[in-house]
């Protein structure tokens, strides 16, 4: 009997941690199951461990870890999983990241801050954001694009650079210049076209 128990305990300490290779994967509702080809076995399917608020879908081929609480394979399931074919950003000591690779990452670092980094897009979507900080410096090598229904700057100095902003300064201006003079009577507008463009650009 000693000696069964001993084999006993040996497999369920075998059974306790097991690596294998992801090769599939799955969510049913709100549970991820992954399939893992352990050794030469064929390959088997687990629930995902994902902690509260945290979900991901690994790649195929990567590594997963398989933890059987107890030492009881009928409760295995994948703990974690590697992937040593995609780089991780650079992190300096204390730092933590969230990172599909080294060019799509949320880092956090104590000296530095937070620092957001994509490859592609960056999407928002909610009711309201607001943004509050002493600072705000926004750079864009292309375009940048605002579409709202209403859209207000304010502030005790704004300022927008631009050739077309600088354009549309310059014509506000214009339309000022034109509308005092016309008001101290040193300028007459006849043409009714003329008068309604310049009060259509002074409206803007």
């Amino acid at each position: 009997e000693a000696r069964l128990d001993m084999r006993l305990l040996a497999e369920l300490i075998r059974n306790l941690f097991t690596r294998g290779t992801i090769d599939g994967y799955k969510r049913e509702r709100n549970t991820a199951m992954v399939s893992v080809k352990l050794n030469a076995m064929d390959s088997l399917s687990f629930e995902q461990y994902e902690p509260f608020g945290y979900c991901f879908r690994p790649h195929d081929g990567a590594e997963s870890i398989i933890i059987a609480p107890g030492g009881y394979s009928s409760a295995s399931f994948s703990l974690m999983a590697l992937d040593r074919t995609r780089k991780r950003p650079e992190l300096k000591p204390g730092d933590s990241a969230l990172y599909v690779d080294d060019e799509t990452y949320i880092r956090v670092s104590e000296p530095d801050g937070i620092d957001i980094k994509s490859k592609k897009n960056i999407n928002f979507k909610a009711e309201k954001i607001a943004y509050l900080a002493n600072d705000f410096d926004f750079q864009s090598k292309k375009s940048v694009r605002f579409s709202s229904d209403k859209l207000e700057l304010s502030g005790k100095s704004v300022k927008i650079k631009s050739s077309t902003a600088e354009l549309f300064a310059t014509l506000a201006e214009l339309v000022e210049a034109l509308d005092s003079s016309s008001m101290a009577g040193n300028v007459k507008v006849n043409n009714p076209k003329l008068s309604a463009i310049l009060q259509k650009l002074k409206s803007f």
